[in-house]
C-alpha cells in the first residue's frame, strides 16, 4: 500500500461547502491535530444545472484550504497532484461521482469514508418518483446495481459509523471496500459537537426550531419530488409557530441550517430571533425541538428533549418522511394550528434504544472524534 507522505487530508464533496460547515464537521478539531486541510467541491461537475450560480452563503476560512473545481480536467490534475494526500470523499460511488472513483484507481488513491457519520434514522422514502426509461437513465441504473462493484481496484481504508443504525445497508451502498476495509464503530458528528458545546443562557422558555432551508435548499432540487412552495411553507410555519408559543407559553428560536442565509429573507421568520452555528449549545436550555425530518432532531435524544414534528400542508413531498420520523423517535406531528396541544410528551425508554442507534457506538465516548479517524488512517 502506498505510503501517506504529508499529513495532508482532503475532504471531496458533491454538494458546496457552506459557511457553518467548519462547526457541523468539527473541523477545528482536525487543525489541532496539525493536519493540513483542503476542502474540494466538484458540485459543479457533478450536478452543473443545479449548482451553477454563486452560493449566497459559502464556506471562507483563514486556516483552511476550500476551491471549486468545475471541469473535469481540472479534477483529473487535483487528483494527480494530491496523489499523497488521503482522501475523504463525503459519497459513495454511485453514476454521477464515477469518475472520482476511476481516478482513485488510477492514481492509487488511499480513501476513507466518514459521510456515515452524520447518522439518518433508518426510515423508508415514499416520494414518488416518475418512472424513467431513457438510455440515461439506465445506464445510470446498471452502474449503480451492477458494475460499480465489478470495476474497483483501489478499495476504501475504512467506514466509519456514527451509530448502528442502518450499519449494514451503508456497508452495502459503499460498494467500494474489501475485505482489508475496516469497519470503524465511532460516534456521530452531531453528538461530538454536543459533547463539546456551552449551553446557551436564555432568560425566558424557548424551543428550538431546527431549521433545514427547505425551499432553497439546493441538496434537495437534485429529486424534483422534493420541491417545496416557499411563500406557503414560511407563512404556514409562522402560524404554527404562533400557536405553539401561546398554547404552551414559551417563544421559537430558529437554529439555522449550516446551508442557510436569511439576511435577505426577512418575510421567513418575522420577529424571531436567528442563530447559526448554535444548535449544539441552544438544544441544552430548551424545552422541546422542534423540525421536520433533519438528522439534527437527534439532539433531542442527547438532551433528552420532547420533541414535536411539523409537516404543514406545503410539506406534501416530504409528508411521509415526516409522518416516519415521528414514530422513529415516538414524537408528536402536527399539519395545522388546531392540532397543537399544550404539552409535549417524551419516551424516555425509545430515547434509550436510539443513543447506540443515531448518536453514538459508546455510552460515553471519550476523546476527540478527528483523533479517532486520523488513527484510522494512520
Amino acid at each position: 500500500m502506498k505510503p501517506t507522505t504529508t499529513k495532508r487530508i482532503i475532504i471531496l464533496s458533491n454538494i458546496p461547502f457552506y459557511g457553518e460547515d467548519d462547526i457541523k464537521y468539527a473541523f477545528g478539531e482536525l487543525l489541532q491535530l496539525d493536519y493540513e486541510v483542503c476542502l474540494a467541491d466538484i458540485s459543479k461537475i457533478v450536478y452543473p444545472k443545479i449548482f451553477c450560480d454563486k452560493e449566497e452563503n459559502p464556506f471562507s476560512s483563514d486556516q483552511i484550504d476550500s476551491i471549486i473545481i468545475e471541469q473535469e480536467e481540472k479534477l483529473i490534475s487535483f487528483v494527480k497532484n494530491n496523489s499523497n494526500s488521503f482522501f475523504l470523499p463525503l459519497f459513495f460511488d454511485y453514476y454521477d461521482v464515477r469518475i472520482v472513483y476511476s481516478l482513485f484507481d488510477k492514481y492509487r488513491i488511499r480513501y476513507g469514508y466518514i459521510n456515515s457519520l452524520m447518522v439518518y434514522p433508518t426510515i423508508s422514502s415514499n416520494a414518488r418518483r416518475r418512472l424513467d426509461f431513457s438510455l440515461e437513465s439506465i445506464r445510470r441504473r446498471l452502474y449503480n446495481r451492477v458494475l460499480k462493484r465489478l470495476v474497483r481496484k483501489q478499495y476504501a481504508e475504512f467506514i466509519a459509523f456514527g451509530g448502528e443504525d442502518g450499519t449494514e445497508s451503508l456497508w452495502k451502498a459503499a460498494a467500494t471496500h474489501s475485505k482489508y476495509t475496516q469497519k470503524a464503530y465511532l460516534w456521530s458528528f452531531n453528538y461530538e459537537l454536543f459533547k463539546e458545546a456551552r449551553a446557551l443562557v436564555i432568560d425566558y422558555k424557548y424551543a428550538v426550531f431546527v431549521d433545514e432551508f427547505l425551499p432553497f435548499h439546493k441538496d434537495l432540487l437534485i429529486d424534483d419530488s422534493y420541491r417545496i412552495d416557499a411563500v406557503n411553507y414560511y407563512r404556514e410555519l409562522n402560524e404554527l409557530f404562533d400557536v405553539i408559543e401561546k398554547k404552551m407559553s414559551l417563544r421559537i428560536i430558529v437554529a439555522a441550517h449550516p446551508k442557510a442565509y436569511y439576511a435577505d429573507k426577512p418575510y421567513c421568520f418575522p420577529g424571531r430571533e436567528v442563530y447559526y452555528g448554535q444548535i449544539a449549545g441552544l438544544v441544552k436550555n430548551a424545552e422541546c425541538i422542534l423540525g421536520h425530518h433533519s438528522t439534527a432532531l437527534n439532539y433531542a435524544v442527547m438532551a433528552r428533549k420532547p420533541m414535536l414534528i411539523l409537516c404543514p400542508p406545503s410539506c406534501r413531498p416530504i409528508g411521509d418522511c415526516c409522518m416516519e420520523m415521528a414514530v422513529y423517535y415516538c414524537a408528536g406531528i402536527v399539519s395545522k394550528p388546531d392540532e397543537v396541544g399544550e404539552f409535549l410528551y417524551m419516551n424516555g425508554e425509545r430515547y434509550d434504544e436510539l443513543w447506540h442507534r443515531v448518536v453514538s457506538c459508546f455510552d460515553e465516548p471519550k476523546g476527540l472524534l478527528w483523533q479517532k479517524i486520523v488513527s484510522l488512517i494512520g
